[in-house]
């Protein structure tokens, strides 16, 4: 397949190439009256997924391959104006053992720089282009819903309450890992439809327990195959969704259940690969039904690189983004908090605290504009610990947040908020634990600014019951004074902040001061 030149390129064009586990794709798109629209794309087969899946690498040779593919793109996109798009990978290349040295032979050979995008980084994409595609139906713009992508490589669930995202979970399984996990077992269709259906209930287990105090209305699916198991459900379009009846999904199931690859490919004239692939999609599909109430099941038309060229084309896109990432990473924070029996009130008075202390000191700590979520995170997240073992606090709290799906975040950040939020008056971070072993000086440094801040704020509320009604702080050249106005005994947090002071001042070099200012009734 050829790209057809569409004459003199737009003042504003842009492209995505992506590297999926199964297929390269590239897109060109440019700006046309406010909204993105294509230009041109192509669609190249390339199995990364299955030689991970099965091998854990990627060989040298289909890396030569993908460079060949990756450098036709490049000069295509020369007749476009374009020099430098954007190229991203996603679960192939993230979970190759030999990533570091595909990326550098790509570079090498074809001056291909990739964006291995973490799992969280492209669920968060998808989820988001989900959301926009669902504010232009009628109804299910502001009902709650559970979003679900299913890659290749793995599945991304976040829950939307109809206003916010309130929750998220990546498993590390989708359509094509999972056939591949059971090799040919598909072969013999009878016992294959057992076992993909026990492996589903037990690895969903967790999910669907927790789904089942939610009430959760409709679901929202994305993926490889959503196409085509739209065309064979005979889905309804409406403002660029697939509505697909959940009767017509499970007796489609039921269709293929005893079909090898090869009769599902026959019957509904598709590849064989993609026969594989849709009936451990459709295993997917229904067992996530039976978490909703909503007898249809809703496809937006949407890929990962929408959202990724809204940015390109439009920059106001990214400040939206932004916005939506930092309100749902509070909101999931926040649900995963209430179920750690997490006190709320302390946690919402420190996670306010910090942010004021964060603004205020801005020329003091120098800290990129993203670590003021951290803070807030770490902030709602730092007491988890404590309600599961209360002798090992600080390393029961790292050990939880480390492990936790905390929207929108890399794993890099995620460990930072693991790091800052098990600290409180009476520990420092100790750079020779091993924890700290991979991490860099530069990421030490921005690890002990945020624990100063973290305890000084924590400590202002280290009786848990919100002493100080209204809080000043004021920067100068030698101190940082708090002032707290309140009409309690504030002797706790008093003695709380000066065990937090000596660790700000070796940080900073500035001394912490906090003065009580009595409310007069």
């Amino acid at each position: 397949m050829k790209l057809k030149k569409s004459g003199k390129p737009a003042a504003r064009a842009a492209a995505v190439i992506d590297i999926g586990s199964r297929i390269l794709k590239m897109r060109v798109a440019q700006l046309r009256h406010g909204e993105v629209q294509t230009v041109d794309q192509l669609r190249i087969l390339l199995p990364l997924g299955h030689e991970v899946f099965h091998t854990g690498s990627i060989s040298f040779a289909t890396t030569r391959t993908l460079s060949q593919i990756l450098k036709g793109f490049s000069e295509t996109l020369l007749g476009y104006g374009i020099t430098q798009p954007k190229v991203v990978a996603t679960t192939a290349l993230r979970e190759a053992k030999n990533r570091t040295y595909v990326e550098d032979q790509l570079r090498v050979l074809g001056g291909i720089h990739v964006q291995v995008l973490e799992d969280d980084e492209e669920k968060t994409l998808i989820y988001y282009s989900m959301l926009s595609a669902l504010q232009k139906t009628e109804t299910a713009a502001n009902e709650s819903a559970l979003l679900t992508y299913i890659g290749t490589g793995s599945i991304g669930v976040a829950l939307y309450d109809g206003q916010q995202i309130i929750y998220s979970q990546h498993l590390p399984i989708g359509s094509l890992k999972l056939h591949d996990v059971f090799g040919g077992a598909q072969d013999d269709p009878g016992r294959f439809h057992v076992m993909i259906e026990e492996y589903l209930n037990n690895m969903l287990a967790p999910l669907t327990a927790f789904l089942q105090t939610e009430n959760v209305k409709n679901l929202v699916l994305c993926g490889s195959e959503d196409g085509l198991i739209a065309r064979l459900c005979h889905a309804d379009n409406h403002h660029g969704c697939h509505w697909m009846k959940a009767s017509k999904l499970q007796e489609l199931y039921r269709t293929i259940s005893p079909m090898t690859p090869e009769a599902i490919a026959e019957r509904y004239d598709t590849s064989e690969d993609e026969a594989a692939s849709i009936y451990s999609a459709l295993a997917i599909y229904c067992r996530l039904h039976a978490c909703v109430t909503s007898p249809v099941v809703i496809s937006p038309q949407v890929d990962l690189w929408d959202e990724l060229l809204r940015q390109m084309l439009m920059p106001k896109a990214k400040v939206a983004y932004e916005k939506h990432v930092q309100q749902s990473a509070l909101c999931c924070a926040g649900t995963l908090a209430r179920r750690f029996g997490c006190p709320q009130p302390h946690a919402e008075w420190v996670k306010n605290t910090l942010a004021l202390l964060f603004d205020r000191t801005k020329s003091l700590h120098g800290l990129p504009d993203r670590t003021r979520l951290l803070l807030q995170l770490a902030a709602l997240l730092h007491d988890c610990g404590r309600y599961v073992d209360g002798g090992e606090t600080f390393r029961t709290t790292y050990y939880l947040i480390r492990n936790f799906d905390l929207y929108g975040l890399t794993k890099r950040e995620v460990n930072l908020v693991a790091l800052v939020s098990g600290y409180n008056e009476h520990s420092e971070p100790d750079f020779s634990e091993i924890k700290f072993a991979r991490i860099s000086a530069e990421e030490r440094l921005i690890i002990s600014k945020c624990v100063a801040l973290f305890r000084l704020a924590n400590a202002l509320d280290r009786s848990g019951l919100q002493k100080i009604h209204e809080l000043k702080i004021k920067l100068d050249k030698e101190k940082l004074t708090f002032t707290g106005t309140g009409d309690d005994d504030m002797q706790l947090e008093k003695w709380a902040f000066s065990q937090c002071a000596g660790f700000f001042k070796e940080v900073f070099g500035i001394d912490p001061v906090f003065h009580v200012k009595l409310q007069m009734l």
